[in-house]
């Protein structure tokens, strides 16, 4: 539901949505001749609005609604409520989208908004491609700004001839120097020149009019380059609106939004997924049995106040909730069987059909779900990778390296583990742990004879002093390896950790150095860690 900034608009939408179709098409109609009869400047009882809307006549109320507030907040429950009926694009007049009202009058994202909230109305209307998108009557918007050029609040401003040499001059300057679009010359030429941003647009485009042989601006058309590209994407992930990203970038919302659907389809074409088949996922009712499985229970973990004394981490995996047995077979069924719905749905997205939102959408939203489920059979056996630790650590290698080793390599045997033999996962990832440690850890810290895995494998371990030490090497330099391919997709904290552990630039350094340096404790250091492997591990080998 959108904002509101007074309340009684609030609760009239809560309850205007509740209502029958024919009654909201009623109240749509109300809303728009209450708009015409606010005016800014005027005040209104909370009453009269509520009668205007429900033929309903309240209680008498002092209450008062500031006329300039009331109508922004009707035009913003009138696009609302619009958008709960699918209307069609009408035939008898010519529809504009927002974007295409910003192009055609010259208009900023910021003004635009100044215009609905004084009075354009705008309704969300179901187009062609069968996106719902908020528009307006081009003879609505007409009339709008005809009466917004009797004053000169919103008067569409146009340079006078000097001013318009002097930006374009300042323009070429700038496109000599250093190469960029128009959304971006504007903000610069709008800072340098001291003038309004509108009008530094208006010369441009003018000029781009007349001078089509000799364009100013790079066309939308180029592609980004592979930085922003990331920026992109990684925007998009943090959950920046379009409006941001086209500031961050320079570039339009219209072109952000055409990027980001490419780049959105490239990284799902480029997700590499892996599933273990069973039967089950070809049945007729394979949601209902696997999606709707009853085994699979509610994930129940909730935090707890524990005791000070104890290590955050440690405190917090006494109350994550182990899994049953007929629980963990059901939820690696539903998590293997998600991955598999979401590789035949792939087989359809090619990245010059990034324009498909539907298809991107789901995609997406399975991909979450799969990451879900890894991360509650995950979470369920960190435990396990803690006492495997306290098991192989010495002096040598303390126990908070073990556990970053072995939650990354928790997280690759989610992945590998074939449900369908009926072994236990702990019986497993007790293995894989196990089989990595042995990779990092000196022969010196501990002797092992024999570990046995799901399929009666034995693993024996008995490597001489060097062996051992060309190992961790091999291994640490293979990490560097893999960590520095997937630096970028990670925040600044979580590159210097991880760049100052594995020795990416220099000498490896402990959890504690790192914690000093950077003035916080050790086991923060250790978690940061952790969540930056757990973003890399996707795209590491192991």
């Amino acid at each position: 539901m959108a904002e509101y900034r007074l309340s009684l608009v609030r609760d009239l939408a809560r309850q205007l949505h509740l209502s029958p179709r024919a009654q909201r098409e009623l109240q749509i109609s109300r809303l728009r001749h209450l708009i015409e009869d606010v005016r800014p400047d005027g005040t209104y009882p909370e009453a009269f609005v509520v009668y205007r809307l429900t033929s309903y006549r309240p209680d008498k109320s002092r209450k008062s609604c500031p006329g300039r507030e009331l109508k922004a907040d009707l035009i913003r429950l009138l696009d609302e409520l619009s958008g709960t009926l699918d209307l069609p694009v009408p035939d008898d007049d010519e529809v504009l989208t927002l974007d295409q009202i910003r192009d055609i009058y010259d208009i900023s994202q910021g003004t635009l908004a100044s215009w609905r909230e004084e009075g354009l109305i705008t309704l969300r209307y179901v187009f062609a491609d069968g996106v719902q998108r908020s528009a307006a009557r081009k003879s609505h918007v007409d009339a709008f700004v005809a009466s917004l050029d009797q004053g000169p609040m919103f008067r569409i401003r146009v340079p006078n001839e000097q001013q318009a040499e002097l930006i374009i001059a300042e323009a070429r300057k700038l496109q000599d120097a250093e190469p960029m679009s128009r959304p971006e010359a504007v903000r610069r030429l709008s800072s340098k020149l001291e003038f309004p941003p509108r009008l530094v647009r208006h010369a441009l485009r003018k000029h781009e009019l007349e001078h089509a042989d000799e364009p100013l601006f790079q066309p939308s058309g180029v592609p980004l380059d592979e930085a922003k590209r990331r920026k992109l994407l990684a925007a998009h992930h943090d959950g920046s609106g379009e409006s941001d990203m086209s500031e961050q970038l320079g570039l339009s919302r219209r072109v952000v939004g055409e990027y980001l659907k490419t780049l959105r389809a490239e990284e799902l074409l480029r997700t590499d997924i892996e599933y273990r088949y069973d039967p089950l996922f070809d049945g007729p009712d394979a949601d209902e049995q696997i999606i709707d499985d009853p085994a699979l229970g509610e994930d129940s973990y909730r935090a707890k106040e524990t005791d000070e004394r104890v290590p955050a981490y440690f405190a917090d995996l006494s109350h994550r909730p182990l899994l049953k047995k007929d629980e963990e077979t059901a939820l690696f069924r539903k998590y293997n069987y998600i991955k598999y719905k979401f590789a035949r749905l792939r087989q359809s997205l090619k990245p010059s059909q990034g324009d498909d939102p539907e298809l991107l959408a789901q995609l997406e939203e399975l991909a979450d779900e799969a990451n879900r489920c890894r991360a509650r059979l995950a979470e369920a056996n960190l435990r396990l990778v803690v006492k495997l630790a306290r098991q192989h650590a010495g002096d040598l290698v303390q126990i908070e390296d073990l556990i970053s080793e072995g939650n990354l390599t928790l997280l690759r045997a989610v992945d590998k583990f074939d449900f369908t033999r009926g072994t236990r996962f702990s019986t497993y990832v007790t293995w894989c742990v196990v089989k990595r440690f042995a990779r990092v850890v000196p022969e010196e810290n501990y002797q092992i004879d024999t570990y046995v895995t799901g399929a009666d494998e034995v693993l024996k371990i008995q490597p001489d002093g060097i062996t051992a030490k060309l190992e961790q090497k091999e291994n640490r330099a293979y990490i560097r390896a893999q960590l520095d391919k997937v630096m970028d997709q990670l925040t600044d904290r979580e590159q210097e950790i991880l760049r100052r552990r594995f020795g990416l630039g220099g000498p490896p350094e402990t959890l504690k150095d790192i914690g000093k340096r950077l003035g916080i404790s050790r086991e923060r250091v250790r978690q940061l860690e952790t969540r930056a492997l757990r973003k890399a591990s996707s795209l590491i080998e192991i």
